[in-house]
């Protein structure tokens, strides 16, 4: 079963996580499991989060149950909780879509980097 096309904002998100952690696109719209893959395919679940996709149209468009995506959220949101680097990468991606003002520092409220 092929995939369906990637919308422009969901490609725009992967080429920033991309970019960000070095994770080729393929492997984070791929299947594996490797912690490092699996964080960011994470991390485009909360870009496509904060930006207002729903977890049902994330699904659709990364080719994931929507219940695996609303896992995966539930995962990143913890560790932005928790973790400065998890931070840190919320804030770059952020930053490089151009969502978050350039002068925010990863260890800013990490509150204001959850939707909601």
């Amino acid at each position: 079963m092929s995939r369906p096309p990637l919308g422009p904002l969901t490609r725009l998100i992967v080429a920033a996580v991309e970019e960000r952690k070095g994770v080729d696109f393929d492997e984070i719209l791929g299947r594996s499991r490797r912690a490092r893959i699996v964080y960011a395919r994470q991390l485009a679940y909360w870009a496509l989060d904060y930006a207002g996709v729903s977890a049902s149209e994330a699904g659709r468009q990364l080719d994931r149950d929507h219940s695996t995506v609303l896992s995966g959220l539930a995962k990143i949101h913890r560790r932005i909780r928790t973790e400065e680097d998890v931070v840190a990468d919320v804030v770059a991606i952020g930053q490089s879509l151009g969502w978050l003002p350039t002068d925010s520092s990863p260890t800013s409220d990490p509150a204001g980097i959850e939707r909601g």
